[in-house]
């Protein structure tokens, strides 16, 4: 299971195999309240080698501060910082990929 370090919350996010992030509550896994950031807005998924980040929102999501293009998919490694919606907010760092 892999981990992810939520830096606004000083708080540790542990992946499920589809796991889902954004600001509808009772629908994605992990909870962003932050009005930019879309009711299901970035997933992370196992493909039984690696973990790999989607964007599906409106606004974006930043890698290492690149900004992934809508529906583009990314190998996530330990170190890899996630922002959503602007490359300055909503810091996740990866901390594990086991």
């Amino acid at each position: 299971m892999a981990t992810l370090f939520n830096k606004n919350l000083q708080q540790r996010c542990f992946l499920q195999s589809h796991h889902s992030f954004g600001r509808l509550k009772n629908s994605v896994n992990t909870f962003i309240d932050d009005s930019f950031v879309s009711k299901v807005h970035a997933f992370i998924e196992w493909n039984d080698r690696y973990w790999l980040l989607r964007d599906v929102s409106s606004n974006g999501v930043w890698l290492n501060g690149h900004k992934l293009g809508r529906d583009q998919v990314a190998q996530l490694n330990i170190g890899d910082v996630i922002n959503f919606a602007s490359k300055s907010t909503n810091p996740f760092e990866v901390v594990d990929t086991k």
